[in-house]
C-alpha cells in the first residue's frame, strides 16, 4: 500500500464531495467523439448479440449510463427503436448539442465493414437506415431521464431491450441488487438485456484496452478506505468479480443467453494473499477485466 496515493485520492474524492457538479461534470465520459471507440463498442454488441437477434422496430428501448454522446442510443433509434430514453445523473445533453451532426457521423460508421455484425444482429438494411433517419427530421426518439442508481420509472414488461456499457460496475453496492431487480421488472417478457461491466480499477486504466500500472489495486483496500478513496468519484466501481455478478443475475431470474469473459495479464508480483481480506479465500480467476453478458427476462 503507497500512503501517499492513498491520501492523494482520499483528498480528491473530499474535494468531489465540495464542489459537487462542478468538478463531477470535467473530464472524458463515455464514447465521446472517438470513432474508433464507437466502432468497437458497436461491433461488441452485434458480436454479444448474434445475427438477427433482435427485432427494435416499435420498441422502447433504454440505456443504463450513456454519458455526453448519445451514440449507442441514436444507433439503437436507426435501428428501429420507436423510442429510445438514456438514464444517468445528470442530463447531459448541452444546450449546443448538435444531433444532426452526431448521426451523420453515426451513418457513416454503420455502413463500414467494422460494424457488419450489429447491422446484422438488428437486421439493418440501408433502405431501413435511410427510413429511420428520417424520423429524426421531426421529433427526436431520443431523450435523457436522470437515474437514482436504481428504480427505472416505467410500467413493468414495457421496454423492448436493455443495455449499459461500463455502468453496473459503478453503481453503489447497496444499491445493485434493487437495481438489477428492477431492470427485470421493467423488461417485458422474452426482452433482452445487454450489460459490458468493466472490472478493472477506474484509476489504473486507459481507454477499452490499456491499463496503467496495477489494475487491480482496488481490491487491495478494505470496504472503508476503498469509500473514502472513491465513493463521490467515477472512479468508484463496486468490486463485484465475475461469479458475483452471474449469481446476482441468475438470482434476479434472468436466463443467461451469453457469458463471454475478457482477461488482462495479471499485474506484476500479483498475489491474492495481499488482497483485502475479502478477496483472499475467494475462488475467482482475477485475470478476467470484462463481462459481456447477454440475458433474458423468460417469456
Amino acid at each position: 500500500m503507497n500512503p501517499p496515493y492513498v491520501l492523494a485520492n482520499i483528498a480528491k474524492n473530499a474535494l468531489v464531495a465540495l464542489l459537487g457538479d462542478a468538478l463531477t461534470r470535467r473530464g472524458s465520459l463515455g464514447l465521446e467523439t472517438r470513432p474508433e471507440l464507437i466502432t468497437d463498442t458497436l461491433k461488441r454488441i452485434g458480436d454479444i448479440l448474434g445475427p438477427s437477434a433482435i427485432e427494435l422496430e416499435g420498441e422502447l428501448v433504454y440505456e443504463l449510463g450513456p454519458g455526453r454522446t448519445p451514440y449507442l442510443m441514436i444507433a439503437m433509434a436507426l435501428s428501429g427503436a420507436n423510442r429510445v430514453v438514456g438514464l444517468d445523473v445528470h442530463n447531459w445533453m448541452t444546450k449546443d448539442f448538435k444531433q444532426s451532426q452526431l448521426t451523420d457521423r453515426l451513418i457513416v460508421i454503420l455502413n463500414t465493414d467494422d460494424t457488419k455484425s450489429f447491422r446484422q444482429a438488428f437486421e439493418i438494411s440501408e433502405e431501413g437506415l435511410q427510413r429511420n433517419l428520417r424520423r429524426f427530421d421531426h421529433t427526436s426518439p431520443i431523450r435523457y431521464k436522470i437515474f437514482s442508481g436504481s428504480q427505472i420509472e416505467e410500467k413493468e414488461d414495457s421496454i423492448g431491450f436493455l443495455y449499459s456499457k461500463s455502468v453496473l460496475e459503478h453503481i453503489n453496492i447497496s444499491q445493485l441488487e434493487v437495481a438489477i431487480q428492477d431492470q427485470f421488472r421493467v423488461l417485458k417478457p422474452g426482452a433482452l438485456a445487454l450489460h459490458i461491466i468493466d472490472l478493472r480499477d477506474h484509476l489504473h486504466i486507459d481507454g477499452d484496452h490499456k491499463v496503467e500500472g496495477d489494475w487491480l489495486d482496488a481490491l487491495r483496500y478494505p470496504e472503508w478506505l476503498h469509500r473514502a478513496q472513491t465513493s463521490n468519484r467515477r472512479a468508484y466501481i463496486n468490486r463485484l468479480r465475475a461469479n458475483d455478478w452471474l449469481k446476482l443475475f441468475k438470482s434476479q431470474g434472468f436466463e443467461l443467453i451469453e457469458w463471454r469473459l475478457r482477461h488482462n495479464a495479471l499485474p506484476s508480483h500479483f498475489k491474492q494473499a495481499r488482497l483485502s481480506k475479502e478477496f483472499r479465500s475467494v475462488n475467482e480467476d482475477f485475470s478476467i477485466s470484462w463481462i459481456e453478458a447477454l440475458l433474458r427476462k423468460p417469456a
